[in-house]
């Protein structure tokens, strides 16, 4: 990273990052906050490594939450087409992927519904346990971090 930052000529950014972006964040902020101006996480914590629901503290704080703020259980979706996915993610979770990021994820099946993730799972859990625990303690910069917690479901589940 960098290399890259490096390459561009950019002295103290501020970097932004997603999802399994969230590591290299931490990491390049915990290794060199004297070459950024800060960090955004979107909704870029909770990878396979530092999974917070993880974390029995964290837990704890959940639960203590209002009824209101948290969601019990898992709401159901619909799998059985890509219009009926996102019309139960409207429902039950105020959001909906956009159409084509799960077209690009999913397979579709020869009668156009949706079918299996066309990553293979073993993929994702490899890159899962490829992560380590993040230690947060030596960034030196502002943190800005847009999280989408609490969760349906937080708890892990074996697969």
């Amino acid at each position: 990273m960098l290399k890259v930052l490096d390459s561009m000529n950019l002295k103290t950014p501020v970097l932004v990052g997603h999802s399994m972006a969230g590591g290299e964040l931490t990491t390049l902020g915990n290794q060199h906050s004297d070459r950024l101006a800060g960090l955004v996480y979107l909704d870029a914590l909770g990878d396979p490594g530092d999974f917070p629901a993880d974390d029995s503290a964290f837990m704890a704080l959940v639960e203590k939450q209002p009824a209101g703020k948290r969601q019990a259980g898992h709401p159901a979706l619909d799998y059985s087409s890509f219009a009926a996915l996102r019309a139960s993610q409207l429902k039950n979770l105020n959001y909906a992927f956009p159409e084509a990021e799960v077209r690009n994820s999913r397979i579709t099946r020869p009668d156009g519904g949706m079918g299996r993730f066309k990553t293979p799972q073993n993929i994702f859990i490899a890159i899962g346990k490829g992560q380590k625990k993040r230690d947060y303690s030596h960034i030196r910069v502002p943190v800005l971090a847009f999280l989408e917690y609490p969760r349906p479901n937080l708890r892990r589940t074996a697969r």
